[in-house]
């Protein structure tokens, strides 16, 4: 009889959606052990599917962030762009519930560069 070691998957909702958003999902599911819970997003229909074969889901608008907060084994991404109006979103996530991903293959010098909350570095393959 073999003991399977039970893994918990850290939940991550990423703010946006296509373009960085789905780049942060696939690291996020791929290198590290985390269960994407969907995606809130104010310009796509909730409930609706993207990605490649639609496996992500749309869970609720920006505003929505409030009630996942409150919840502490949920952690953010921060995936909106929108340089026209980059000083109007004013969304409050605490440092502790933001995370980074760095792509296993990306290259950078850990001892002169210092990550902060909320970036992603991909690869440069």
């Amino acid at each position: 009889m073999s003991i399977l070691k039970k893994t918990n998957k850290k939940k991550l909702i990423i703010l946006g959606g296509h373009g960085v958003g789905l780049i942060v999902a696939s690291i996020a599911k791929s290198f590290y052990n985390y269960k994407i819970l969907g995606f809130l997003n104010d310009k796509i229909k909730i409930n609706s599917k993207i990605g490649i074969n639609k496996k992500y889901k749309i869970i609720g608008k920006s505003k929505d962030v409030k009630k996942y907060l409150k919840d502490d084994e949920i952690y953010f991404f921060n995936a909106i762009i929108d340089y026209k109006k980059k000083n109007s979103f004013k969304i409050k996530i605490p440092n502790k519930k933001l995370v980074s991903f760095i792509h296993p293959k990306a290259s950078y010098d850990p001892d002169t560069v210092k990550i902060s909350k909320n970036v992603l570095i991909c690869s440069n393959l």
